[in-house]
């Protein structure tokens, strides 16, 4: 999980609990909060996990017509590995912005649209009666979502998958 779906399923679970951000769950009494808590967040953990596996179907259905039409494969391969040193590089550049605290000249992250559906979502579905099936629908909607960080990471290991086969 990325930082970014990190900090959703932390901003989830106190959406959901309505536990004041101050508030020390390390120290609650409150057994039953915490394992609350905990459902939460597995429940969250496992509607990510099964999006993701399900986009990996999707892309590998992909990738894998590309050995019926053998310059669609080469493609691929090429347009990967060319966007894999372009995405480094302005990571690399990221980083060093980052380290400056120039947070807002970062390139590599969501658009603001995606951010607002994100925050959006969560206060909509953190309203549900049914709080653990909630989780679940949301962490796969967030991991949808952040598809367009992920999918980079996630489309070159598939190809290579598929090189390496």
């Amino acid at each position: 999980m990325l930082p970014a779906g990190f900090a959703v399923v932390t901003g989830a679970v106190i959406s959901f609990e309505g536990v004041p951000p101050d508030t020390d769950l390390k120290n609650s009494q409150d057994s039953r909060k915490n394992k609350n808590i905990l459902l939460i967040g597995i429940n969250f953990a496992l509607g990510t996990f099964i999006a993701y596996f399900l986009a990996g179907i999707g892309l590998l259905r992909v990738v894998g017509l590309g050995k019926y039409i053998s310059y669609f494969h080469k493609a691929i391969y090429l347009i990967t590995i060319l966007l894999a040193f372009f995405l480094s590089y302005i990571n690399i550049k990221d980083a060093l912005r980052a380290k400056r605290y120039e947070v807002e000249k970062i390139k590599l992250q969501l658009p603001d649209k995606n951010k607002q559906l994100i925050h959006s979502t969560i206060r909509n579905i953190g309203k549900l009666r049914f709080i653990y099936i909630s989780s679940f629908v949301l962490g796969g909607l967030i991991t949808l979502s952040e598809l367009l960080c992920t999918g980079q990471v996630y489309l070159t290991t598939m190809v290579l998958r598929e090189l390496f086969k």
